[in-house]
């Protein structure tokens, strides 16, 4: 094949290269995007992290990292901005952008190095890429059912969120307003601490009990009270890391630079977490939800934010998070907020769980239809059965 130019492939396929499908376009500098209020996503590197009035792209949206470590591929199906550390995707041709987005996720740009000091994504290399593109009523296809999956994933998340909120937002007005009030009358209610009522990383494997395989959650699969992903291995290739038991109702934070949200609320049997994380264990089964939300408040995490040290890899030690202050309330008190929110966390969970089925078959999927191993006709019948 000539330089540049597509040939035909088994079935009205063509093999062609980015530089002929579209150009990677320079976001642009901003301030203010994290405070704004305006309707427009502001994307980075590395997704979305604001908002703002204007516009830099007019249309569903290609985002891919330009600079830093980790560059990652980004969709926004509206008009949004992007700042100066990544490119978006100009079309040259009709393509459908979200096709282009699932192909880029499975091409890995961080190897688009421009060798530079600052790792960063070249734009020839990009232009470069090899790509096979389907014809274009196929192409729509693709993007159909992977979409399918991934407005059902934020769907979830959305939902998740707002479970969160609802449970957080109890808990405040149960164990934190409650004690503020107490005080501004010049009540001093009696406060305590987390492991007044969790007990730290109870359970740890060993040579005696270690199992044949586990399911290992790591910091990098969490974020922000989600479990993104949990990976399984044969003990002989398990990470090092892979040693703390944790069981439903447990609590997960990370000690590893804090600030980056690192912890869950474990709902099934099962799992294994890093040694990266603090573990807590409720010390009565009516406190799962007290323990997690304490936990994990933005208060503490950024009070363990400010208490990290250790330069490029600030940590604190497990002590610190089970020493986080609390208040003291009394078993009546606890029960009825644990009854109280049960359900929600019932559902928060369960949606947890869901979203990392449909993620799991996503990703398995999204490499075989873009490939065409897996045809689009099977793929709509997955896809209709599990969202």
């Amino acid at each position: 094949m000539s330089e540049g130019q597509p040939h035909n492939t088994k079935g009205g396929w063509t093999d062609s290269r980015w530089g002929d499908l579209a150009t990677l376009e320079y976001g642009k500098a901003l301030r203010g995007y994290r405070n704004s209020n305006g309707s427009h996503p502001v994307f980075g590197t590395n997704g979305q992290i604001g908002y703002h009035s204007d516009a830099l792209s007019f249309g569903p949206t290609v985002i891919v990292g330009r600079k830093g470590a980790y560059r990652g591929v980004h969709y926004s199906p509206r008009p949004c901005w992007v700042i100066d550390t990544a490119f978006y995707l100009q079309p040259k041709k009709d393509i459908d952008t979200r096709w282009a987005y699932y192909v880029l996720l499975n091409q890995d740009v961080n190897e688009l190095d421009s060798g530079s000091a600052i790792p960063s994504t070249s734009r020839e290399e990009f232009y470069a890429l090899p790509v096979t593109v389907p014809q274009s009523r196929e192409r729509r296809a693709i993007a159909r059912v992977l979409g399918a999956f991934d407005d059902k994933i934020e769907l979830n998340r959305r939902i998740s969120r707002t479970l969160d909120e609802a449970v957080r937002t109890l808990f405040k007005s149960w164990f934190v307003d409650s004690r503020r009030h107490r005080e501004d009358q010049d009540l001093h209610p009696p406060s305590g601490s987390l492991d007044d009522y969790a007990s730290l990383n109870p359970e740890s494997w060993s040579k005696t009990n270690r199992p044949a395989e586990v399911a290992y959650v790591d910091l990098s699969n969490t974020k922000w009270g989600r479990i993104e992903k949990v990976e399984k291995y044969l003990w002989r290739d398990a990470p090092s890391r892979a040693r703390r038991i944790v069981r439903p109702g447990d609590t997960i934070v990370g000690t590893v630079r804090p600030a980056n949200g690192s912890f869950a609320l474990i709902g099934k049997e099962g799992l294994t977490a890093s040694t990266g994380f603090a573990a807590l264990r409720p010390k009565e089964d009516f406190d799962a939800q007290f323990v997690w939300c304490a936990a994990t408040s933005k208060e503490n995490i950024e009070r363990l934010a400010h208490l990290a040290d250790g330069g490029a890899y600030p940590a604190v030690a497990a002590d610190a998070i089970a020493s986080t202050p609390v208040v003291l309330a009394d078993t009546a008190t606890r029960r009825k907020f644990s009854d109280a929110t049960a359900p929600l966390v019932a559902n928060y969970l369960a949606s947890g769980d869901e979203t990392r089925t449909l993620t799991d078959l996503r990703d398995t999927l999204l490499p075989k239809l873009l490939s065409g191993e897996v045809r689009i006709r099977d793929a709509e019948k997955i896809a209709e059965t599990a969202t």
